[in-house]
């Protein structure tokens, strides 16, 4: 589940699979999106309690760690 920059929700179906790995989204489509949870939905699923709620965490930098982090980067090069 994502927000969009207006406020709206989105839903983005992954693939089936036996190893199940959140959906690729392209990058386009997310610079103004912020994604919110991962769903893991069994199949067959019968009661809301089997589906697993996977919150992702959004992490804000300020323009200071943004500086270290630069900083960091040119003292590599």
């Amino acid at each position: 589940m994502t927000v969009t920059a207006e406020g709206k929700y989105r839903s983005i179906k992954g693939t089936p699979s036996f190893d199940p790995r959140p959906p690729i989204v392209s990058r386009a489509r997310t610079e103004d999106e912020l994604a919110l949870f991962s769903l893991m939905i069994p199949p067959y699923t019968t009661e809301p309690k089997q589906i697993d709620i996977i919150e992702n965490k959004a992490y804000r930098h300020t323009m200071k760690d943004i500086s270290r982090i630069a900083q960091r980067v040119e003292n590599l090069e």
